[in-house]
């Protein structure tokens, strides 16, 4: 404060002065039990005090002009009781008093910060109670359970004490995305149960922890499987479901995929065949012989292109078939997803048009040189696919991904930020504990396996006119397992896409490849007619590097031996079955080759089972302490339809 004294002949003017900053900065925000954080600063002068303004990102646009709390001049710390879930914005405001007792501010922050937009050059902090936690990561919910044992009667689950907690419920599932149950409530000074399981399954389980203030916040989901007590044996039956012959999803090692014809799922123990035909799809229940107990021939009437099928964790069926628009009409239906009950009972449809946008214009073919994936988290549906874009500007039609977000309640959709590829001759999604994973096939844009990982954020953006708001956006971070050599290749990449699983701490990948930059028995490369080995890909997580395993090493230009497309199928959250075949240009006997992993790539077990079929054309499945696949066998007088079981080694 100062004062300047005029003189004016014999008048004497005096003006008081105050020179405050406009903003306080560098405040340190520290949580101090669950409900309360506490602000700290540098106050360097006993004349100013502060004002501290509160808006919650749950309020929007409302913010109240009054400060929630009034600092004492000459104080540097204060405390405040929040939700612990919410997120707060908070403006702080230095001010000092006139002799009348007002407060003296620089008034020009508060407009932006009452408003629905803030200033670019000075944003509000942020707070949340809960983010202050978790930068405790052995005090973090989000890593709550520590250890599933399997025991003599089920599951023993073990969490470490999250802070702050006042009680526990555990969930369990079968499904890793699946409507998870109550199995388990306890106080807050239990970390573990014991808990009743049935053999031969895979169970999931997530940690809710509820406070004081009655919020709660879910862990992500661990699993275990649970073995059975002696070995189930390996089955082989003949039956006479109406399934087609596939070699594969590349059909006979082509350079792009197709859709998969047959596909399995599992409801009420259950285990489901379903059979792709021209109009209808077949429902097949079979029983514990594998054998068909009943079928049930549900009607999708007429179409140009297969989909996709998805069994959805709603206990919903999803099919997905395609239109074909040579003329290029920007309001033809292209994509059908229709929904189903769980006893195929159609529900609602969702038409996509072929005026969408995503990197390019429109959609003329759908499905084809590719293929449909769908993944399903809550009431969210997303699925994968490939299309042929309209006419560009060089004349020509290009292909490409193309994604697309589903809400099934009310089966409307709209372009999902997911991560172009093109070309893109095969596609795999997965979901995980809030993140989308996708992989596809390139040969040009990248020329690669390429995997992206996909994770809702909130952004923080601004306006022409300078102001900042935030926005809820895909983050996409992305990585190339695999490249291709030769980039003036074309479509010919000399690899083959199989499959990809989401484990604890990595992602995997595997399929079959010419040895590319890599080197296997002193071949390199990928020209025509090398020989492909399977590999297995593994990408971690925290350090987003990728590892290649080769699972066979035949020499790429003198080896008698084929191997055949591979598929990965998930055990449980640490284990992992690659299955793919071989066959001899000498004996031509086929045989099935089975590798257990664990999430790091690590080969614990493997087998190889004789005078069986895996063409690698349908996703095998996990039941009941085997993995279940079918397959047509040709021979000059026919073919036969073949169901697959294997048990799970331990």
């Amino acid at each position: 404060t100062a004062d300047i004294v005029l003189s004016i002949g014999k008048e004497t003017f005096r003006i008081h002065i105050y020179v405050l900053e406009d903003r306080l900065e560098d405040v340190q925000i520290e949580k101090i039990d669950w409900q309360t954080v506490r602000f700290s600063w540098n106050n360097t002068s006993p004349l100013i005090g502060y004002e501290i303004y509160q808006r919650a990102k749950s309020d929007g646009d409302k913010a109240s002009q009054t400060p929630v709390l009034v600092v004492s001049p000459g104080a540097s710390t204060t405390e405040l009781k929040l939700q612990r879930a919410e997120k707060y914005s908070f403006l702080i405001i230095p001010y000092m008093l006139s002799p009348e007792g007002n407060h003296l501010t620089h008034d020009s922050w508060q407009d932006s910060f009452f408003s629905s937009y803030f200033s670019w050059s000075y944003p509000p902090m942020y707070v949340c109670l809960k983010e202050l936690a978790e930068k405790d990561e052995n005090a973090g919910f989000q890593n709550a359970i520590t250890k599933i044992e399997n025991i003599a009667k089920g599951q023993r689950i073990t969490w470490h004490p999250v802070e702050d907690a006042a009680s526990y419920t555990l969930f369990c599932s079968e499904s890793e995305n699946g409507s998870f149950q109550k199995v388990y409530s306890g106080d807050g000074t239990q970390t573990q149960t014991t808990l009743k399981r049935k053999r031969g399954r895979c169970y999931y389980y997530k940690l809710r922890t509820l406070y004081p203030d009655n919020s709660y916040e879910d862990s992500d989901s661990k699993s275990m499987y649970l073995p059975l007590k002696k070995a189930a044996k390996k089955k082989a039956v003949s039956v006479s479901t109406a399934q087609t012959i596939k070699y594969g999803q590349y059909d006979g090692q082509g350079n792009w995929s197709s859709a998969d014809q047959t596909y399995y799922y599992k409801q009420k123990n259950k285990l489901h065949v379903v059979v792709v035909g021209e109009e209808t799809l077949n429902d097949y229940t079979l029983g514990s012989d594998l054998k068909v107990k009943s079928r049930k021939t549900v009607k999708i009437g007429k179409h140009d292109t297969w989909g996709a099928f998805y069994h959805g964790e709603d206990g919903k069926n999803y099919v997905a078939v395609g239109f074909l628009n040579d003329k290029e009409k920007p309001g033809k239906t292209v994509i059908r997803i229709m929904q189903f009950s769980g006893k195929w009972k159609k529900q609602k449809t969702c038409n996509i048009k072929a005026d969408v946008f995503f990197c390019f214009r429109g959609i003329w073919d759908e499905f084809r040189a590719g293929n449909g994936r769908m993944t399903m988290s809550g009431d969210r549906l997303w699925l994968l696919c490939p299309r042929g874009m309209f006419t560009g500007d060089d004349g020509n039609r290009h292909q490409s991904n193309i994604g697309f977000e589903i809400d099934t309640k009310k089966m409307t959709f709209k372009v999902a930020d997911m991560y172009y590829v093109s070309h893109s001759f095969n596609q795999f999604l997965r979901f995980q504990n809030g993140i989308l994973y996708q992989l596809d096939h390139g040969d040009g844009y990248p020329r690669s396996f390429h995997l992206t990982r996909l994770q809702e954020q909130e952004r923080e953006i601004y306006t022409d006119e300078g102001e900042m708001k935030r926005e809820i956006v895909w983050d996409k971070e992305g990585c190339d397992l695999l490249t291709f050599e030769n980039p003036e290749g074309g479509n010919f990449t000399g690899a083959n896409l199989g499959g990809m699983e989401i484990g604890s701490e990595h992602i995997l990948v595997t399929g079959l490849s010419a040895p590319q930059n890599y080197t296997i028995a002193g071949v390199t490369g990928n020209e025509v007619g090398l020989k492909r080995n399977a590999f297995l890909c593994v990408t971690s997580k925290e350090e987003w590097e990728t590892k290649l395993i080769w699972l066979t090493e035949n020499n790429p230009q003198s080896s008698k031996v084929t191997v055949g497309e591979s598929r990965i199928v998930k055990i449980s959250n640490d284990r992992f079955v690659i299955l793919y075949s071989s066959s001899s240009a000498n004996s031509q006997m086929k045989k099935v080759h089975y590798v257990i992993v664990d999430d790091t790539g690590k080969i614990l077990k493997k087998k190889t089972y004789n005078n069986m079929i895996f063409t690698g054309a349908t996703q095998p499945i996990l039941y009941n302490g085997s993995i279940f696949w079918s397959d047509v066998e040709y021979h000059w007088s026919g073919s036969k339809v073949y169901h697959y079981s294997i048990p799970v080694l331990q």
